[in-house]
């Protein structure tokens, strides 16, 4: 499970972000997780506790689905797409771009 691996670097980032503030401690982790980017969410709330047991502490991990958006190359619609289809919802063409999904990021760490 690839997961922990991903749960390990966060924190990594965590443990950084905290230095760069002078903080103390990490209260919240807020994560975006695309529906492309080939992780599992429910994996990664699992893993996260261990991995950051060690040196976080009780950290709440926060995630955000992304979920997939494409844009048709044939006839320019831009829609939400379900990950397995990737097709376009105006024409049904498979010539498309992927314009939001393949998200995993760390966008925020309250600390106190």
């Amino acid at each position: 499970m690839h997961e922990m691996a991903i749960a390990v670097a966060l924190v990594e980032r965590v443990e950084a972000a905290l230095r760069h503030a002078r903080a103390t401690r990490a209260i919240a982790v807020h994560v975006r997780v695309g529906a492309l980017c080939g992780v599992v969410p429910e994996a990664l709330a699992l893993c996260f506790p261990d991995a950051a047991c060690a040196t976080l502490g009780d950290v709440a991990l926060h995630v955000e689905l992304v979920p997939v958006e494409l844009r048709c190359r044939s006839c320019g619609v831009v829609a939400l797409a379900d990950a397995a289809a990737m097709i376009c919802a105006g024409c049904g063409a498979t010539d498309v771009e992927v314009l939001r999904g393949r998200d995993l990021e760390l966008t925020r760490v309250e600390v106190r």
